[in-house]
């Protein structure tokens, strides 16, 4: 999506609702991908057809008839992960709300609490400058068009930095494991937004990277994670869970 599209006007839900632009997309194979710049809903906006509007590089905007929510969770259909891998490593790390979409630099940010409703989501690899005014985002993407969305509350720099630590532990998590296997990830040249939160040496990121070193006390704690929610019954709980930790550890193993 280039800045021509839209001249110099800044791009919102409202101002793409008023000028008709939904009329000129269509939404064919959609699926939420790397392209993807923002995520608005529409779902309380009474358009008849559809709820929600997605602005893409590529495809410039799409709307479709399923909602923020249907089109987050759909994102397991395409990686396997969905939000596996980003609950993982909140609870891991102390994150408690506002969980991020997180796969390595794939990272898409929630504006308010989406877990049993819809919001407007920002994928942060792909925006250069944010400022929060009168509960609005207010954002410049990497290729220069000017977008805003819906911030209810919050500090939006501390809820990015929250996001920026889940966007490298999944990175380095995904990175020692391809190096184990005598394969290189690289980050991408252009890190955005995330680009100043990669110097932070705050304690949280100090801890997480020292964490990370370890690939096998990972595993391990993921499979934890894992098996703790399957709601096993209280009843030999523990005996239970500790059949399958053994039966996991075994799989590791050549017998």
């Amino acid at each position: 999506m280039t800045q021509q599209a839209f001249g110099n006007n800044r791009i919102s839900k409202e101002y793409l609702l008023e000028h008709g632009f939904y009329l000129r997309s269509q939404e064919g194979n959609l699926v939420i991908d790397k392209n993807v710049i923002v995520v608005y809903d529409v779902s309380s906006y009474g358009k008849v057809g559809f709820n929600s509007i997605i602005v893409h590089v590529e495809a410039g905007i799409i709307v479709t008839k399923k909602t923020s929510r249907q089109l987050m969770n759909g994102v397991c259909e395409t990686n396997g992960w969905g939000f596996t891998l980003a609950k993982f490593l909140a609870s891991y790390l102390g994150v408690k709300s506002f969980i991020p979409l997180v796969n390595a630099y794939f990272t898409l940010m929630p504006m308010r609490g989406a877990i049993k409703g819809n919001t407007d989501w920002i994928a942060p690899l792909l925006i250069r400058q944010a400022r929060v005014k009168n509960e609005k985002l207010n954002l410049i993407t990497t290729q220069g068009n000017e977008l805003q969305v819906d911030f209810p509350k919050g500090n939006f720099e501390q809820r990015m930095h929250d996001v920026a630590l889940l966007n490298e532990a999944s990175f380095l998590f995904s990175k020692r494991m391809f190096a184990f296997g005598v394969c290189e990830l690289i980050p991408p040249k252009d890190k955005g937004y995330f680009e100043s939160f990669e110097r932070c040496n705050c304690e949280d990121h100090q801890k997480m990277r020292a964490m990370l070193q370890n690939l096998s006390n990972m595993i391990d704690e993921f499979e934890k994670y894992l098996l703790h929610r399957l709601e096993i019954e209280e009843i030999q709980k523990n005996e239970i869970l500790k059949i399958y930790f053994q039966n996991l550890s075994r799989i590791k193993r050549l017998n």
